[in-house]
């Protein structure tokens, strides 16, 4: 079946939803034989990935079935394996998080953010210990991680487990989540409830608890970078600004912007910006991962490349600018600031200011997953 829903994925899915097949899930609420029970479980969760993969209407039509979190479907999990699940189970339920083939490396962006609640039930110990690290990894790898399970609300839901637990190793590994999460975002209520988790009976009269919570919130005061920034997945996503701009004739201009590389590609640029008119004339900039790609359309098209040093995971501050001069001055020049470093053109080609008189256009389009705040000067 796996198979026969992969080969017309988008059809199949459609074909499912609306014959209301996700309610057989109610097979997995039976006395099912320890030896092929888990693999029919298996299997339903491997059909349930290809059903739910990268189809946001099928996701809203599980979750209206199971609940916020998905939670009907983990507590039929949960009975199944005893609140003991196995290496398979997880395995399966991280398959289902990312919408594929999970790889800590390599594909580790949530997609199905309901399963996030499943590395963070109560289970075995040692189930415990391993979801929370993984889960520890998944939002530190990843900004988009981050952003989900904010919106998630899964940082109230971190903060009330805090509160209930007794065993001192799933304690520290919560506070470190509640670190994590806090610092992207934290609402009035949630601050609130941990300065009374403070004064309760478990953490204020136990320092090991109160120090790990202290720690915690002072972590999430020093957290790098900006505050509001645009949060851009690749697939689609970037800024467009309808409104025609007109284009400075004769001051240059200046492009700046914060912003966060999850992952380079490994052989094509990202884009970075786009300044045109309809009939394509104006200019555009690209990054790769040691190189800036500025490139020139006017009566001819010229490019030019600035190595540039960039981490990945890290929040630079970038401006580009491309100044008119005149030719004895050293004529036009094209300047990229990242942080405190200059980068010059290697070439002495003088890359031409474009001439347009008709208004721009103006994009900010990227490919990878970024997260990106941003600012255009003019003049």
């Amino acid at each position: 079946m796996r198979g026969m829903i992969q080969m017309k994925q988008r059809y199949y899915q459609a074909l499912f939803r609306h014959g209301e097949c996700f309610l057989h899930l109610s097979l997995l609420n039976g006395n099912l034989e320890e030896e092929n029970g888990e693999k029919l479980v298996l299997s339903v969760l491997e059909t349930l990935t290809c059903l739910l993969a990268n189809n946001d209407i099928s996701k809203d039509a599980f979750r209206a079935l199971v609940g916020k979190g998905y939670r009907t479907l983990q507590s039929l999990l949960l009975d199944f394996c005893q609140w003991r699940p196995s290496e398979g189970l997880l395995n399966a339920l991280l398959d289902m998080l990312v919408d594929g083939k999970f790889d800590l490396n390599t594909k580790s962006v949530i997609k199905k953010v309901g399963n996030c609640y499943f590395f963070n039930g109560q289970s075995s110990e040692s189930s415990w210990l391993h979801g929370l690290n993984l889960f520890l990894q998944l939002l530190k790898e990843s900004i988009s991680n981050r952003v989900l399970c904010v919106k998630a609300g899964m940082l109230n839901y971190l903060i009330d487990w805090f509160s209930q637990e007794e065993d001192d190793g799933v304690d520290l590994k919560l506070a470190q989540l509640i670190q994590v999460t806090g610092g992207h975002s934290i609402s009035g209520k949630n601050i609130r409830k941990m300065f009374a988790l403070l004064r309760s009976e478990k953490v204020g009269t136990r320092q090991q608890y109160c120090s790990l919570l202290l720690t915690s919130i002072l972590s999430m005061m020093n957290e790098k970078g900006p505050t509001a920034f645009f949060d851009l997945n690749g697939y689609n996503s970037g800024i467009i600004i309808k409104m025609p701009v007109h284009w400075p004739l004769y001051k240059g201009f200046s492009f700046s912007c914060w912003f966060r590389v999850e992952n380079f590609p490994r052989t094509e640029t990202m884009g970075l910006f786009s300044f045109l008119t309809e009939n394509g004339r104006g200019c555009l900039a690209a990054l790769a991962k040691d190189k800036l790609f500025y490139e020139s359309v006017n009566q001819k098209q010229q490019c030019v490349s600035l190595n540039v040093n960039l981490v990945r995971k890290k929040w630079h501050f970038l401006c580009l600018t491309h100044s008119i001069g005149r030719a004895f001055s050293g004529g036009s020049q094209v300047r990229c600031y990242v942080e405190e470093f200059l980068y010059r053109q290697e070439s002495a080609d003088i890359i031409v200011f474009p001439i347009l008189i008709f208004p721009i256009f103006i994009t900010v389009l990227i490919t990878p997953v970024w997260g990106l705040c941003c600012s255009i000067f003019f003049g």
